[in-house]
């Protein structure tokens, strides 16, 4: 095969390869949407940063959607990207043993069987934790990264609010790892992970407006669901006048209670702006008292492994009415759309319960993918090439530091999980295929 079919073949396959994984997309009629797909569309549309997420994604939404022509064309350039940066995993691993039919037969099975397809044909950024992982190992072994995959990497870091820290911290991992750990592997390979925490750190600038006006309710959020602020307020009203001693009794189990339910404590005190500054003292005298600060340390680990065990698809695809706020940002902002959102099968039937078995089904795959990898590993790791390690490695580990990083700043929840958990079948399926094929080889 000549270099130039090779190329056509590929992209071939990173095509049907996005077609595959907009399967679910096809069978919802429509892209998939939560609540915070009206924040989303309206920050993009009116060029206006929303009080809890930054507004990069929201104007990713006005690009792709050619400014409100169509929000299917948000999730096929997500499907476009995931396919066309498996394609190249898969392609890289594999190597002179690689052909598109394997790429495409590896799509087809997270098409069915993962919760990939799931995050690609929704307008939510979730996604973009995996792309900027895979970005990392596509820089991590080539030979000279293209500039532009930087690009993408710096805007796939600025779509989301937990990936500074997440993405810096990772960066700072691997330097560390590339200077020190193994330094004649590739002595420049340290600037490059010193490039991606730089572009990583500097997303904060782009988020500066909704981190300043959204931290200090995030915080207590999360002080609330690890039931650290009941026992420090319990325990410090007598001696401090914090407003929220006031309302003790009403304080919520869950973050999301606290956050998001109007009539509750948060929004007694003033809401998200008014609260800022009672917030911001009485988190930082929870945080500096060692006491809680262990607590707070000891519930984070626990929910750790909760987390790592709570995946979940379709969180929040509820049926919005007319005059819900995604129903109206997508009739101002997308109107040629509003009739096939209308006819979406979320609006029509209870998707999350209709779809349950199909969860458990996807739960039990992940399960049986992590023990079939972790034999792989135990007894045929010794003849991985050095790409399937570093892929390994940079997956394993991010799906591990993406919980992690939940786990200590935000709650549990089963989509913090999903977005990162298919790489579990990714990998198994890749290194199955990548055993198989060495295997025919060395018969031959």
């Amino acid at each position: 095969m000549n270099r130039q079919s090779g190329n056509l073949q590929k992209w071939l396959a990173v095509l049907l390869g996005a077609v595959v994984l907009l399967v679910p997309a096809l069978y919802n009629g429509y892209p998939m949407v939560d609540p915070d797909a009206g924040t989303y569309i309206a920050s993009g549309f009116k060029f206006d940063t929303p009080i809890d997420r930054p507004i990069t994604y929201g104007l990713l939404v006005r690009m792709f959607s050619l400014n409100g022509f169509s929000l299917w064309g948000v999730v096929a350039t997500q499907a476009l990207l995931l396919s066309w940066l498996l394609t190249d995993v898969v392609e890289i691993v594999l190597a002179e043993k690689f052909r598109a039919v394997f790429s495409i037969g590896i799509i087809a099975v997270l098409s069915c069987a993962t919760s990939l397809p799931w995050l690609v044909g929704m307008i939510h950024p979730d996604i973009f934790t995996a792309v900027c992982f895979l970005l990392l190992f596509k820089i991590t072994v080539s030979a000279k990264p293209k500039w532009w995959w930087y690009l993408f990497f710096w805007v796939a870091v600025a779509v989301h609010m937990s990936h500074p820290l997440l993405f810096t911290g990772f960066s700072v991992v691997l330097i560390v790892v590339a200077k020190f750990v193994f330094p004649g592997a590739n002595p420049q390979l340290w600037k490059r992970y010193l490039l991606t925490a730089s572009l990583s750190l500097s997303t904060i600038l782009i988020m500066g407006s909704a981190i300043s006006k959204s931290k200090h309710v995030f915080l207590t959020g999360t002080l609330v669901e690890k039931g650290v602020l009941k026992v420090f307020l319990k325990e410090q009203c007598a001696t401090h006048n914090y407003q929220l001693c006031r309302y003790y009794n009403e304080l919520p189990e869950t973050s999301d209670g606290f956050l998001w339910n109007e009539s509750g404590p948060l929004y007694k005190i003033g809401g998200w702006s008014e609260s800022k500054k009672e917030l911001t003292q009485m988190d930082h005298d929870l945080l500096t008292t060692p006491r809680y600060l262990w607590m707070y340390c000891s519930s984070s680990i626990r929910q750790f492994f909760k987390q790592l065990n709570y995946f979940d698809i379709l969180t929040g695809t509820f049926n919005f009415p007319p005059g819900s706020n995604v129903h109206l940002q997508i009739s101002a902002y997308v109107p040629r759309d509003i009739h096939g959102f209308e006819k979406a099968t979320q609006n029509r039937i209870d998707l999350p319960e209709e779809l349950i078995p199909f969860k458990l089904y996807l739960r039990w795959i992940v399960y049986l993918s992590a023990v079939v990898l972790l034999l792989m590993l135990a007894l045929r790791s010794k003849s991985f090439n050095s790409q399937l390690k570093i892929v390994l490695i940079i997956c394993l580990g991010g799906y591990i530091l993406n919980i992690a990083d939940f786990s200590l700043l935000a709650t549990v929840s089963g989509r913090y999980a999903a977005k990162m958990v298919w790489v579990i079948p990714f990998l198994c399926l890749l290194t199955a295929f990548y055993l198989r094929l060495n295997k025919k080889v060395q018969k031959t």
